[in-house]
Order: structure tokens, then C-alpha cells, then sequence
């Protein structure tokens, strides 16, 4: 955050977008989503669904949902 470099990974995502939303930094939140969403799959959706509605991140919320509704 203070050198404006990250790195994400499947293993971290979660853990940071839960720091982005707890200490309101909108962009790193935006970031993770953006990465989540290009994580996205069959097997791992409905949880992604689930941390979205658990995270009250709405974008990636909608985004599980088209998934869901576009692969089931």
C-alpha cells in the first residue's frame, strides 16, 4: 500500500480485500475484485458468491450471479 505495489494471489485475495473494505480503500478493493472475478470458475463460484454477500461487495455479487446463470 505504501509503495504502491501488490501482488495477488488465490492465497491472499481474500485476506486483503477484507483489509481494503476494513480500512477503506476503495481502489485495493476494486483491485481484488477485478482479480476474483478473473479467478472465477465452475468449482469455486458459489463460494466466491458466498465471501461477496459475507464482504457486502455487490459488484462481485452480480458477478457470481451471471456466472452462475450463464454456466448452469
Amino acid at each position: 500500500m505504501y509503495c504502491d505495489s501488490l501482488t495477488l494471489t488465490a492465497d491472499n485475495v481474500m485476506a486483503v480485500l477484507y483489509a481494503a473494505n476494513k480500512y477503506m480503500v476503495p481502489q485495493l478493493a476494486k483491485t481484488c475484485v477485478e482479480f476474483l472475478q478473473k479467478e472465477i470458475n465452475v468449482r469455486n463460484v458459489c463460494w466466491f458468491l458466498q465471501q461477496s454477500m459475507d464482504m457486502f461487495e455487490e459488484n462481485l455479487k452480480i458477478y457470481c450471479i451471471k456466472y452462475i446463470e450463464e454456466h448452469s
